[in-house]
């Protein structure tokens, strides 16, 4: 392997790595904004969100049979939809944090 294509290899693995970490933090980030903004009453709403990964797509999800009811009036989803763009500033800085850039 020549240097060229090493220094290339080590590039593509910085930022697939990067690229992983942002993920990760994203969902972390959206994750923890929807269960702040849920209505609490016996907390088993709040603690049934959770994150589900395919090797495409990244879900949310609630199983609490009563969420979307709640989603209906409450809207954490929506207003937490709504701040994608702050979400992503966040999750950047943090991957870049973890996978030791500047």
């Amino acid at each position: 392997m020549s240097n060229v294509d090493a220094t290339n290899a080590q590039v593509f693995f910085r930022t697939r790595q990067q690229l992983e970490f942002f993920v990760e933090e994203f969902g972390a980030e959206f994750l923890e904004r929807v269960e702040d903004r849920t209505p609490v009453k016996t907390g088993h709403l709040q603690n049934s969100w959770a994150l589900a990964e395919t090797s495409d797509n990244m879900f949310i999800n609630n199983d609490a049979s009563y969420a979307v009811y709640v989603e209906a009036w409450a809207h954490m989803l929506k207003l937490t939809f709504s701040e994608r763009e702050n979400i992503s500033k966040v999750a950047a800085r943090r991957a870049k944090g973890r996978a030791g850039v500047k």
